[in-house]
């Protein structure tokens, strides 16, 4: 007898995981923690339903679901996105890496989910930086035209074992309102400044500083090892830290570390990178390993964009 469930050839799967959830457990301790990580996979379930779906499981800091198509499936993503990156619980911003696929699922007398479908989509979800959602390009010619022009083809590709490679897209889920936030979006860049406006980089720490110039699209290393191109830092820093490079005429701070990044800004809400990406503007504090009030002098340095 067999027992295996298919489900329409446009049904989608999410994964939708809570990036740098395990620095809250240091921060706040072990059950303050669960409780705001609880909350957030409460709003992804609430999310989720509401949009037509439905929960398949949660483990730890993830959330995986099924929805019956790629429409209701990157709303549900994008209403997901928004939702955790307006909300603070105990003052802790959050932040989500989503993945999503669009293809057949087959599912099983227990209601497991298996196949090449949910094997895509947990792919996009490791692809995913921080508030990103990631899909292939099965979604992109499911999706209706409304929602088809909010998906931008990203330089890479992902490997597949059954197709070989397929192009994957990131979904645009910021309003244009706020296009000028510090996370890294593919819409149009800003028409290029001329050489005398390109705004100059500051990073001042230990009474030094290094002045990184918009000239060329060699990404600038920064870590405690020699072979960086510029040494700073102290226990918690890696011996290639960060890298600092030019994209679309913005300085883009990518992180290489074990320990991570943290970037606080001098206004708008602090990020954590873990081998992630972020656009610095304005100015603020980068703890390199910790968060800037747990920085040794070392290991703290203030960035400004002028």
């Amino acid at each position: 007898m067999n027992n295996t469930t298919q489900h329409d050839a446009t049904s989608g799967i999410v994964f939708a995981d809570l990036a740098g959830s395990a620095r809250l457990f240091n921060k706040l301790g072990d059950v303050q923690a669960q409780t705001v990580i609880s909350h957030c996979l409460d709003q992804l379930g609430q999310i989720t339903t509401r949009h037509g779906g439905r929960v398949i499981s949660t483990i730890g800091d993830e959330i995986m679901s099924l929805f019956p198509d790629a429409d209701r499936m990157i709303q549900a993503c994008i209403a997901m996105q928004t939702a955790i990156a307006s909300d603070t619980v105990a003052g802790v911003p959050m932040a989500v890496r989503i993945g999503a696929y669009t293809g057949q699922v087959l599912s099983n007398a227990d209601g497991e989910l298996y196949g090449d479908t949910v094997n895509d989509a947990k792919r996009m979800s490791d692809i995913a930086r921080a508030n990103q959602i990631i899909t292939g390009e099965s979604t992109r010619a499911a999706l209706s035209p409304a929602l088809q022009h909010r998906l931008h083809a990203c330089e890479h590709l992902v490997a597949n074992s059954r197709s070989g490679v397929i192009p994957i897209f990131e979904v645009e889920w910021l309003q244009e309102e706020d296009h000028n936030t510090t996370l890294i979006s593919n819409a149009a860049a800003p028409p290029p400044a001329t050489s005398d406006q390109r705004p100059v980089l500051a990073l001042i720490w230990m009474n030094r500083e290094l002045r990184i110039e918009p000239a060329g699209d060699r990404a600038v290393t920064i870590g405690r090892g020699n072979d960086a191109d510029h040494q700073m830092g102290g226990k918690l820093t890696s011996r290639i830290h960060l890298s600092v490079q030019i994209e679309h005429h913005h300085y883009v701070l990518t992180d290489q570390s074990r320990n991570g990044t943290y970037i606080r800004p001098d206004v708008g809400r602090p990020l954590f990178l873990r081998r992630e990406a972020a656009q610095l503007s304005g100015s603020g504090l980068i703890g390199l390993g910790a968060a800037p009030e747990d920085c040794a002098p070392e290991d703290l340095v203030r960035f400004k964009v002028c």
